[in-house]
């Protein structure tokens, strides 16, 4: 911690820049319209504060001085030309002469003071970094009053706060200064005693005690009571607080604000810097020196004011951390602090805050319009019932809050309960009985290639009981998402809107093999059915039909088909084929670098069982896939890919895998739409819920082959309903959304989906488009870079960021990344549809033509995005040219 220097003469008060001639009279009406113009200046960049400056003041020269001056006293010399909050401290405002503040009164420039003062603190808080404010005036061994000081703890823009001993009473306490440069300042000094009356009237354990308000030499300051620990800002892990942890803090705190209001004070500044969680985890709630004392108390407690201690429409308090109504200078009561407390408790549950952004002005906005994601989207573990209380909390409208904190504590210690305190039931909605989530089987074994056997076990059951009609069971994906982590069962039940969850483990060795299985109900855990199995390797289908058949037996649910046809098929007799094969599809789940290995189990697969119908869908799978991502010229991949397609139908036409593979083939190499729509509709037949068919089949067919937009939507809306966790089917919907278009709906889409899966290329990718088409372009280029590093540069990024450039008014960057692209076209293949986009975007129109000629003649996958079925941002520079329709249809590609 930083040595405090000797006290230091009051500092004299810092002025406003930016002089005024010819001064108008100011008036209050006239302070409030320059407090007004001054906030709205703030947050704009500064070409876009002139021309508002311009168009506010006019001929007012006097009320643009008076406003500039604002500025100049937030941004230090440089007066109204950038936003420097992040960097720059209250210390280092202009010193022009006093003359040049002659529009503005010494009571009013105090009042600009506190405005500047409040808003960089706010500024600080919103980019992480914490006030500077002055120097520390007193050191360790200096005598003030009774007290002595042992070290200083902190320092803000408004206060210092030392470690002193009460040479009296012989206890450490903390002495909380206002700094002398501040001292005379009438309304700071006023603040400060106001929050010491505010907090020594409050006697409440989660509440910092106020042992007394004193002066001596010179110095105002409050002795309080020592909290030794850390901030609640310190405490919150980068993913969020565990559960029981999470609720430990939270219900003290709701009761620490609850007392407040019970005595009619409102804190208006809570957040997690003025929350301490001391050494035996107990909380206390500091810093009432923003609270506002409504008319309940000033009946209770006459010597306190019952107005704000700020103007009417002055925004006080931490942004990040307002309500609606306070960034907004209304009227407050205690639901302003319901929402404070709202936000604090989402960054507890996830260790983010709801509202994010660059700006303050930005921020502003989010705040009175955003809807953040929900922490359950954020957390899988977070029960449903704590997203419904922090929901309300967060509610925009101040009637659809919660009326007080107390009906706030007692749902959460109600919810408490039902979490941690046995039996229960949790909010499971019109969850059918009949329904199970399987969760990935645990690998025993001590080799970690069996993890891709214990998936592939647990797929083959998941495949097995969705083909029962009777049976609710959760897609792969979203099952898969619980996948290494320690969930209570409960939590799990009420994410995936099931009452029972199937759980075991798979041990290998040698030729023997070990699987154990439980299912229970998520409400209480009462186990329905457990059983171990010791066979052979050769066994294992037959264990996974028989557990299939078991689950159904106990869940009640009659099976419509005979008895004696096997649920699980076994596809193959080859055990070392059927492991590549399990191998192989969590490889092509993963896409990137690991298709290339996937692309080897399959081929390995089909070798050790020419008969083995899913293998050959897996290869049809991973050679169009490959060639769609770029990976492979098509003339090398695409017809592999449709000649193992047509293979994997012809050896098993009752699986939807190989419909799916057969469509996708038919649709990205030969463009024969009917054909796909075909099988694409068998595979849905065959298996509704298979989250892959249901993709493709929205965004390939409906909307980039044949245009039926809106039918892409919803059929990409089923498959989220299906496999609700689902990075990949979240991004799809989010992409549907963008070709539709429903800009604003597609990205909190995106953002989820990369909070799903923070590692997936294509999630960022398409996040990335999102922003773009949103027109928040900085935001898209930083998601794009960073897509192109986790992807090695992918041209697919390469050329979407180039388009983003274009648009962004950036030519040379879009330039610099066509000729790249052009350079790695020289040593090795780049999808020619993909170097049309950045040509265009470079403003090399011919050049993107000639592109998008050899894209239709070789047959690039990605071809489609030249149709003009629908608005593609980065080929509008192509749709837009009347040539671009001949050269398709010269090819017959329309």
């Amino acid at each position: 911690m930083n040595r405090a220097t000797q006290p230091q003469p009051a500092n004299s008060q810092p002025n406003l820049a930016a002089g005024t001639t010819g001064k108008a009279s100011l008036t209050p009406e006239r302070w409030q319209k320059i407090k007004e113009l001054f906030g709205l200046a703030l947050g704009r960049e500064a070409p876009e504060r002139i021309a508002f400056l311009n168009d506010a003041c006019g001929r007012d020269e006097s009320l643009r001085a008076e406003v500039e001056s604002l500025l100049a006293e937030a941004e230090g010399k440089r007066a109204a030309t950038a936003w420097v909050f992040k960097s720059a401290s209250p210390s280092a405002v202009s010193t022009n002469s006093q003359n040049e503040t002659a529009g503005l009164s010494a009571s009013r420039r105090a009042v600009a003071r506190d405005l500047v003062q409040d808003v960089w603190d706010a500024a600080a808080e919103l980019s992480g970094k914490q006030p500077s404010g002055p120097t520390a005036t007193l050191t360790a061994g200096f005598r003030l009053g009774d007290y002595e000081i042992l070290a200083q703890l902190d320092s803000g823009g408004m206060s210092e706060v030392y470690c002193a001993r009460d040479l009296r009473l012989h206890r450490d306490v903390a002495i909380k200064v206002l700094p002398s440069f501040l001292s005379s300042d009438p309304e700071r000094l006023r603040r400060f005693q106001h929050e010491a009356r505010v907090a020594a009237s409050l006697n409440h354990p989660h509440i910092v005690t106020i042992h007394a308000i004193e002066e001596a030499a010179g110095i105002h300051f409050l002795a309080m009571e020592l909290v030794e620990g850390e901030t609640l800002e310190r405490v919150i892990p980068e993913n969020g607080l565990p559960l029981e942890k999470f609720f430990d803090l939270a219900i003290p705190l709701s009761e620490a604000l609850s007392a407040a209001h019970d005595k009619g004070i409102i804190h208006r500044d809570i957040k997690p810097r003025n929350i301490m969680i001391d050494n035996r985890g107990s909380i206390k709630v500091l810093d009432f020196g923003l609270a506002k004392i409504t008319e309940f108390a000033g009946a209770q407690y006459p010597d306190f004011q019952t107005h704000s201690l700020t103007g009417t429409g002055v925004v006080m308090g931490t942004i990040p951390y307002m309500s609606p109504e306070q960034v907004q200078g209304q009227k407050l009561d205690a639901r302003s602090d319901i929402f404070s407390l709202g936000v604090v408790l989402y960054q507890m549950a996830t260790g983010r805050r709801p509202f994010h952004a660059e700006s303050s002005a930005e921020l502003i906005s989010s705040i009175l319009r955003d809807t953040p994601p929900t922490v359950t989207e954020l957390r899988s573990d977070v029960p449903v019932g704590l997203r419904r209380v922090i929901e309300r909390c967060l509610a925009k409208q101040v009637d659809e809050r919660y009326l007080s904190v107390r009906d706030l504590r007692e749902d959460l210690a109600r919810l408490r309960m039902e979490v941690f305190s046995g039996p229960h039931t949790l909010d499971l909605g019109a969850t059918l009985d009949a329904s199970v989530a399987v969760l990935p089987f645990t690998n025993m074994s001590t080799d970690p290639e069996s993890e891709f056997f214990a998936d592939g076990i647990t797929e083959e059951i998941i495949n097995a009981l969705a083909q029962i009609e009777q049976l609710h069971v959760v897609a792969r994906t979203s099952a898969f998402s619980f996948k290494g982590k320690h969930v209570d069962l409960r939590i799990i039940g009420e994410r995936l809107n099931v009452r029972n969850v199937l759980t075991g483990s798979v041990r290998k060795a040698g030729n023997r093999l070990r699987i154990t299985a439980q299912l229970q109900k998520v409400a209480d855990g009462y186990q329905l059915w457990s059983e171990r199995y010791d066979r052979e390797m050769k066994d294992v289908f037959d264990i996974q039909d028989e557990i299939a058949r078991t689950i159904a037996v106990r869940l009640k649910v009659t099976l419509d088909r005979d008895r004696d046809e096997p649920l699980v098929k076994a596809g193959t007799r080859n055990l070392e084929a059927y492991q590549l094969y399990v191998e192989g599809r969590a490889l092509l789940y993963k896409r990137g670098w690991r298709m290339s290995r996937a692309l080897e189990c399959f081929q390995r697969a089909t070798t050790l069982d020419p008969q083995y119908a899913l293998a050959w869908a897996g290869l049809a799978d991973c050679y169009t896939v490959l060639g769609n991502y770029g990976f492979f010229r098509p003339e090398a991949s695409m017809p592999k890919g449709t000649e193992a397609a047509r293979c994997a139908v012809a050896l098993d036409s009752s699986l939807a895998e190989a419909h799916c593979a057969l469509a996708y083939a038919y649709l990205m190499d030969l463009w024969d739409k009917p054909a796909a729509e075909r099988e694409f509709l068998r595979a849905l037949e065959l298996n509704p819920r298979y989250t892959q068919a249901r993709c493709w089949y929205a965004l390939f067919y409906l909307q980039i082959a044949v245009g039926r937009l809106e039918e892409g939507v919803t059929q990409a809306k089923l498959a989220v309903e299906s496999d609700p966790l689902s990075a990949y089917a979240n991004t799809t919907l989010g992409l549907t959304c963008v070709l539709n278009p429903r800009y604003a709906e597609a990205l909190p889409i995106l953002q989820h989906a990369v909070e799903l899966d923070p590692d997936s290329f294509y999630a960022r990718w398409c996040l990335h488009i999102g922003l773009h088409v949103n027109r928040r372009f900085e935001e898209s280029v930083a998601v794009g870079e960073t897509a192109l590093a986790m992807s090695g540069r992918h041209p697919w990024a390469m050329a979407t960021l180039a388009t983003t450039f274009a648009d962004w008014n950036r030519p040379a960057d879009a330039q610099g990344l066509y000729a790249e692209l052009i350079a790695r076209a020289r040593r090795g293949y780049v999808q020619p549809t993909h170097l049309a986009i950045a040509a265009a975007a470079a403003g090399l129109q011919d050049d993107a033509l000639r592109h998008a000629r050899e894209a239709a003649e070789i047959r690039d996958p990605s071809r489609n995005q030249l149709a003009p079925m629908f608005y593609w941002p980065y080929t509008a520079r192509l749709q837009a040219d009347p040539r671009l329709g001949k050269i398709l249809s010269e090819i017959g590609f329309t």
